[in-house]
């Protein structure tokens, strides 16, 4: 039986993305463990990772998902996200981009060292490109013998120009409390911030963000956009948000977990 959690991460993804409603699980699909950002969608392709693996699910037929690729890569994978159809993978230790074939499998087009961003960067801070920006949420890991913990406690989302893959400009870094989750959608960045609510900011500078709007009555974790929805999920809840007038955001419902 799938947890409430991969429920709501394939769900969701299925929802905002690709349109549909309603859809079956193969008996194969790994369920994630940490992260929504652990599945992304690009055409009528869903790509998870959990591990080293990287697997590749057809969606074209919603009610019957099917597996038809695995890759084992040779280090463990946290997280990845998808932007102008490349895929971008967050390991250990190194930035991965994958291009798409015209099958729809990933191949691996280019690796960038980590510590070109950040020295303080680890294999479980999140990453979300947008244009030619990258933001790398800098997350605060307290867990004994976990190899993401820092000597320093960082709580930050640090702002880079990738127009070169290979020589990353630091160009910002925006102080939080208790960062969990980043997404972006063009010029908005929009921050989890654990106990302290979750932040959207104006990056149309992105080397002066600006903070537009800060919600702090519910503790969050995660959270996904897509054209004007925001889905925010906290221990205890998941919230809906209208932010298509980005002037005038707006809570459209709320399930209690």
């Amino acid at each position: 039986m799938f947890k409430i959690r991969t429920i709501i991460t394939i769900a969701l993804n299925i929802i905002l993305i690709v349109g549909f409603y309603s859809c079956s699980f193969p008996d194969d699909f790994i369920q994630p463990t940490s992260t929504y950002k652990e599945s992304a969608i690009i055409g009528d392709f869903l790509y998870q990772v959990e591990g080293d693996i990287l697997s590749t699910f057809d969606i074209s037929e919603p009610s019957a998902l099917k597996l038809i690729d695995e890759q084992q890569l040779n280090a463990r994978i946290e997280s990845l996200v998808s932007f102008s159809g490349v895929l971008f993978i967050g390991s250990g230790g190194s930035l991965i981009s994958f291009t798409i074939n015209e099958n729809g499998l990933p191949v691996e087009d280019n690796i960038v060292t980590q510590m070109t961003f950040s020295t303080d960067q680890t294999e479980c801070d999140q990453l979300s490109i947008t244009n030619d920006i990258a933001f790398v949420a800098l997350i605060d890991h307290n867990h004994i013998n976990n190899l993401c913990n820092r000597s320093n406690n960082t709580n930050t989302v640090q702002v880079y120009d990738i127009e070169s893959l290979s020589n990353p400009v630091f160009l910002a870094s925006i102080n939080l409390n208790d960062v969990k989750d980043i997404a972006t959608d063009a010029a908005l960045l929009f921050v989890s911030d654990g106990s302290d609510g979750f932040k959207i900011y104006d990056t149309s500078d992105p080397s002066l963000p600006l903070e537009i709007y800060h919600i702090e009555d519910f503790s969050t974790n995660d959270m996904i956009v897509d054209k004007g929805m925001l889905i925010v999920a906290g221990p205890t809840e998941l919230r809906q948000y209208d932010y298509s007038d980005i002037t005038n955001l707006r809570e459209t419902s709320r399930i209690e977990l």
